[in-house]
C-alpha cells in the first residue's frame, strides 16, 4: 500500500540551475520525465523556461504542477515500466534528483529504465555523497543520524559515491558520463569545498548520455 503523504511537498526547491546547461541544447524538443518530483518546483521551473517542453512526473503522492504537466501516482519501488513504456521511450531527459537512495533496488530501476529509454536519452541523477567527510564524521562518531530531511534523511536506504554510477553507465556503453558536485550557497563554505569537492561536498550530480 502506497504512503499517501508527500513528505517533500514543501521541502524540495526547484533545481533547474543545476542541470540547465546539460539540456538547453535540446530546448526546442525537450521531452522530460522526472521520477520523484516532490513539490514539483523543478518541473514548474522547466515549464517556465522551456514553454514547448513535454513534461511528465511519477510520484508516490503527486503534487499538482500545471494543466500541461501530469504527475502520475506511482510507487517507484514497484514501478510498472511496461505501463509507461511509450512515455519512457519518447523522453530524451530523465531526472532522478535525490530519489535513488530511497529505492529498495535502485540499480535494477536504472537497468529497466535503460532497457526502455531511447538512444541518446540523457540522465540526471543527484545523490548524497557517501565519499564525503560528512559521512566519515558519522562513522567516527559510530552513528548515522536519522534526520527528517537532508543528507541524513531517515528514509535513505542506500549510499552512493560517483564512481559507482560512472562504472554502471560506462558498463552500459553510455556515450558520455560526467560528475559535478553541489556547492554550498554560503560563500566561505563554498570556497573551502572547491579545494577538495569530492570529499567536502555533501552531494553530487551525474550527467550521462546513452
Amino acid at each position: 500500500m502506497m504512503n499517501e503523504i508527500n513528505r517533500y511537498a514543501n521541502a524540495s526547491a526547484g533545481r533547474l540551475e543545476q542541470f540547465n546547461d546539460f539540456i538547453k541544447d535540446i530546448s526546442n524538443e525537450l521531452v522530460l520525465v522526472e521520477f520523484g518530483p516532490g513539490s514539483g518546483d523543478t518541473l514548474r521551473q522547466i515549464e517556465r523556461v522551456y514553454s514547448s517542453a513535454v513534461l511528465t512526473g511519477f510520484d508516490m503522492a503527486p503534487t499538482k504542477v500545471s494543466d500541461k504537466c501530469r504527475v502520475h501516482k506511482s510507487d517507484l519501488n514497484s514501478f510498472e515500466f511496461s505501463n509507461y513504456a511509450e512515455i519512457i521511450n519518447r523522453a530524451n531527459v530523465f531526472l532522478m534528483l535525490d530519489v535513488l537512495e530511497h529505492l529498495s533496488d535502485p540499480v535494477n530501476f536504472l537497468l529497466r529504465l535503460n532497457d526502455l529509454s531511447a538512444n541518446s536519452a540523457r540522465y540526471v541523477i543527484s545523490c548524497p555523497n557517501f565519499s564525503s567527510i560528512r559521512m566519515l564524521s558519522a562513522w567516527i562518531n559510530g552513528k548515522i543520524p536519522r534526520n527528517e530531511f537532508g543528507f541524513f534523511d531517515r528514509t535513505h536506504l542506500h549510499w552512493f559515491s560517483p564512481s559507482e554510477f560512472i562504472l554502471l553507465f560506462r558498463g552500459l556503453n553510455f556515450s558520455k558520463v560526467r560528475v559535478s558536485y553541489i556547492f554550498s550557497k554560503n560563500r566561505f563554505i563554498r570556497s573551502m569545498q572547491k579545494i577538495w569537492p569530492s570529499r567536502l561536498c555533501s552531494q553530487f550530480i551525474v550527467y550521462s548520455i546513452k
